[in-house]
């Protein structure tokens, strides 16, 4: 879950003007912390729209969007855009999270809003390591 409004400010070494926190709520990971765990976040998000479509991200592929382990940004997370629609916000990415802990909240950091980065900044390969024999996203059916 997206927590708080979103925090303005530019990082220097992101050249990014936006992060939003993001917490885990330790009451949903059962019994023992996870090491190196692959997180979803999605859903649909109006300031994860482009700018031309009132949101703040600059790129139109969302190329713009990282996560850090830090709220300085000095530790991006490896993470896999499984999609993004820059009219509506809508996304869904795969974050590794070094250590989600089942007896406190892991809070992670969103950063977007960088119109220098033109490239992808996703590291699908580093979310799903060698011990992964397969990863597919199936879409579900629409009812």
């Amino acid at each position: 879950m997206l927590y708080g409004s979103p925090c303005r400010l530019f990082v220097q070494r992101l050249r990014v003007a936006y992060w939003r926190r993001i917490t885990i709520d330790h009451t949903k990971v059962p019994n023992t912390d996870l090491n190196n765990f692959p997180v979803l976040i999605s859903g649909t998000y109006s300031y994860l729209a482009t700018t031309g479509n009132g949101g703040n991200v600059t790129s139109s592929n969302g190329y713009d969007i990282i996560f850090t382990s830090d709220a300085a940004g000095t530790s991006t997370l490896p993470f896999e855009q499984e999609s993004y629609n820059a009219t509506t916000g809508a996304v869904i990415y795969w974050v590794k999270v070094p250590t989600v802990s089942h007896t406190t909240d892991t809070v992670i950091y969103l950063f977007y809003g960088n119109s220098g980065i033109t490239t992808d900044q996703s590291n699908k390969t580093g979310v799903w390591d060698s011990n992964y024999k397969g990863v597919w996203h199936l879409p579900t059916a629409q009812h």
